[in-house]
């Protein structure tokens, strides 16, 4: 029952994302993509899909344990 709703608040979390995090953030973990196949997915450089996926996770750990 727990897990239900952390999963709930980790979803809410990820809709309220910017467009590019939401994106890179399922394809790395829901996808479950290596940064190599994101870059080459996207056309992004490596550092920029990672400064995102950092901003992402940050965002998310943050509202799902407030």
């Amino acid at each position: 029952m727990l897990a239900n709703e952390k999963l709930k608040k980790v979803w809410a979390a990820v809709a309220t994302l910017p467009m590019r995090q939401r994106q890179l953030f399922l394809l790395r973990f829901v996808e479950e993509m290596a940064i190599s196949e994101i870059v080459e997915a996207t056309g992004l450089r490596p550092g920029t899909v990672k400064a995102h996926l950092h901003k992402a996770v940050y965002s998310v750990r943050r509202k799902v344990t407030m």
